[in-house]
């Protein structure tokens, strides 16, 4: 399978038909975790409403630091190229 797909024609054909089906599924899932965080989460017996920014900002937060992570590491791999 890899080798098949290793032909950028026919990788291009692939990701084209997959694109569209796979973004529908990927806006219907963040739609559905943001209305099931937001929403329909119970309220904290002591922070109320407020305790459910922790649903958005707890992975937002590690996805910056991934993010953030991988950008060094990239960096990182061509400064230590480049001195070759």
């Amino acid at each position: 399978m890899f080798d098949y797909l290793a032909n950028p024609s026919r990788f291009t054909r692939l990701s084209d038909r997959l694109f569209m089906p796979i973004s529908i599924i990927t806006v219907i899932c963040l739609g559905a975790g943001l209305y099931l965080g937001l929403f329909a989460s119970p309220a904290d017996y002591q922070q109320g409403d407020t305790v459910r920014i922790i649903y958005i900002h707890v992975p937002a937060a590690w996805l910056a630091l991934f993010g953030d992570g991988a950008a060094c590491f990239q960096r990182g791999w061509v400064v230590e190229s480049r001195r070759r």
